[in-house]
């Protein structure tokens, strides 16, 4: 399941901090936009490290379902010995 994204600007996205999302925004009834960045270090094609932008737009949406994945903030239980 470690297989990279490969887009034609930005080459391969590899990485578990490759793609940031900052923003849903549900614009309709049935429409959902997601806003957020790629970062460049770790995208095949970009030279530098620089954050890219993307626009994801979805329409005719039936259902929206989201599982949060990054649990960094959350801390882990204190072992009593």
């Amino acid at each position: 399941m470690n297989e990279p994204v490969i887009t034609k600007e930005l080459g391969k996205i590899c990485g578990r901090d490759a793609i940031h999302l900052d923003q849903i925004k549900f614009e309709a009834t049935h429409s959902v936009k997601l806003d957020g960045v790629f970062n460049g270090a770790l995208c095949e094609n970009i030279i530098s490290q620089d954050w890219v932008p993307y626009e994801l737009q979805f329409h005719g949406i039936l259902e929206f379902k989201m599982t949060e994945l990054g649990f960094s903030h959350l801390q882990s239980p204190q072992r009593v010995s």
